[in-house]
């Protein structure tokens, strides 16, 4: 690139004695090197998807499907105070559950409550199918169990004499001495020696969901076995004034020796969500629930 560049000059030629002005036309040439850099981004994506077909060539000589759903809410509960401004309700509560559900064969259900506004359920749900084919069979269990307290509010609250011989003049805690519980649960030499499915719950608190699920679907000569379990819980906008009270939970010489399926809720407080579920697809060439 060329620049041309004209320049006027005013001299005073002193040396010479001259007071006469001279001009100048002066023509400069000059080369600029000019560089410049040009960068682009491309971004690239690249999707792939890759599709898997699997054919399932056989006769089918049968097929079993079993469903167990449970849906449990409570809402907008209110319990307690018996009266406004009591403050001692003197309220005892005891499930007990002794020497019972022992020895059982096949399918078993218990439900055992003293407190309010409890949800307790046993749900069972079996599909079973036999044929004289080898491998010619589908199975399919599903079970599900959805269980919500919202939005409620309990209130249990005794006198601080209640808790005369467990807290000393200065606020230590102890364990030792024979106290009087408000709020007692209580299974002693029960679920002992049974074969099958045993299920049970105990509740002596307040707004609590037990709940027990079981879904079985069983083939004796099954190719395609499919299970699915879920549970869902929410426990949420609750208040719960709890003052001076004592709840115990006692297990004890229970749940030993059982063959099979075994479910126990046990609560004392409140808002609880309690459950146990169970899908079973199976492949078996002798199925039972029992002896």
């Amino acid at each position: 690139m060329t620049h041309t560049v004209k320049i006027s000059a005013l001299a005073l030629i002193l040396s010479a004695g001259l007071a006469t002005p001279a001009m100048a036309d002066v023509q400069v040439v000059g080369t600029v090197d000019v560089n410049k850099d040009i960068v682009i981004d491309v971004d690239t994506f690249k999707d792939k998807n890759v599709d898997v077909d699997v054919v399932f060539d056989a006769e089918l000589d049968g097929s079993a499907q079993s469903d167990a759903v449970v849906n449990a809410t409570i809402d907008s509960v209110e319990i307690g105070p018996i009266e406004e401004g009591v403050t001692d309700e003197d309220i005892d509560k005891e499930a007990r559950t002794n020497e019972s559900v022992n020895e059982n064969t096949g399918i078993v259900q218990f439900n055992q409550d003293a407190g309010q506004t409890t949800n307790q359920g046993n749900v069972v749900s079996a599909a079973v199918v036999f044929s004289g084919e080898e491998d010619s069979q589908v199975v399919m269990s599903e079970a599900y169990a959805d269980q919500r307290i919202t939005d409620s509010s309990a209130t249990h609250q005794e006198g601080f004499d209640n808790l005369e011989g467990l807290v000393d003049n200065q606020g230590n805690v102890t364990l030792d001495g024979d106290f009087e519980f408000d709020l007692t649960a209580r299974i002693t030499n029960s679920y002992n020696g049974n074969t099958g499915i045993v299920q049970g719950n105990q509740n002596v608190g307040n707004a609590n969901n037990q709940h027990n699920v079981l879904s079985a679907a069983v083939g004796d000569n099954a190719l395609v076995a499919l299970s699915d379990a879920g549970l869902g819980q929410e426990n949420s906008g609750n208040t719960l004034l709890d003052v001076n009270t004592l709840k115990t939970a006692i297990v004890a010489n229970s749940m030993n020796g059982n063959s099979g399926v075994t479910n126990v809720n046990q609560a004392t407080g409140a808002f609880n969500n309690q459950a146990t579920v169970i899908s079973v697809a199976a492949l078996s060439s002798a199925v039972g629930l029992g002896q």
